[in-house]
């Protein structure tokens, strides 16, 4: 289904942006290889370069924006979370 809308978006020539979780690491260069060769068969450009959640143990690239327009996109940025985790 996702691939239907996704090709008839970009076969119709729209500016195409897909953003949000994917729960895909796009740090790893093997993890969900068939969501990371979707998006680029279409001609999505992943836009986040640096991680997205950064943990004591990990770091990973979940949160995307891809666009069939990265011309458009003149800067990104990953903002630290406001939340602060505190010893009680």
């Amino acid at each position: 289904m996702f691939d239907k809308m996704l090709g008839t978006a970009v076969a119709e020539g729209k500016e195409t942006i897909i953003m949000g979780d994917t729960n895909c690491d796009f740090l790893k260069r093997n993890d969900h290889k068939y969501v990371k060769n979707t998006l680029s068969s279409f001609g999505l450009e992943q836009q986040i370069k640096d991680p997205t959640r950064i943990t004591p143990q990990s770091s990973t690239l979940i949160d995307i924006i891809a666009t069939t327009h990265p011309e458009y996109v003149k800067s990104s940025i990953v903002l630290g979370s406001p939340l602060v985790t505190m010893k009680l």
